[in-house]
């Protein structure tokens, strides 16, 4: 007789309810100290330049309104120059993309379709009608030149 393969279960090892609050507990206090680092170093950046630009107002407020006044133009001018940039990128790149859409060509033939049946529903003459009419009218004059000379001796 074959022998049965017994098998054993093993039991997944859980971690103890313990060492999930020490590791909770860890990674809170990691939290509360990094937001209090960057918290103090955004925080104390912005007071020193506040204290800075209120000591320049109370010693030349002239000279420091001028200096706020020229930041603000400049900072103006570069925002405008970059979003120049941006847009002529964006419209680089739309026309770059235009012919791509398979609905593009669609929509173009049924515009210049349209754009060629308002001449005939306006009663306009063709480019054909009008060389024709330019060829008779060349006909006629010299016709009457002829008709002239003929008269005139």
């Amino acid at each position: 007789m074959a022998g049965r393969k017994t098998t054993t279960k093993r039991k997944k090892q859980t971690k103890s309810s313990i060492y999930d609050l020490k590791e909770l507990q860890d990674r809170a206090e990691r939290l509360l100290k990094t937001v209090k680092t960057r918290g103090e170093k955004y925080a104390r950046n912005s007071y020193e330049t506040c204290k800075e630009f209120a000591e320049d107002m109370i010693n030349d407020p002239g000279r420091t309104a001028t200096d706020v006044i020229d930041n603000g133009k400049e900072f103006v001018s570069d925002l405008k120059k970059d979003t120049r940039k941006k847009i002529k990128s964006i419209v680089k790149k739309g026309k770059k993309y235009r012919d791509e859409f398979p609905t593009m060509k669609t929509i173009e033939n049924k515009i210049s379709k349209g754009l060629k049946a308002v001449p005939a529903r306006v009663n306009l003459a063709s480019k054909q009608d009008i060389e024709k009419l330019i060829r008779s009218m060349e006909a006629l004059n010299k016709k009457l030149d002829t008709l002239n000379s003929k008269y005139s001796t």
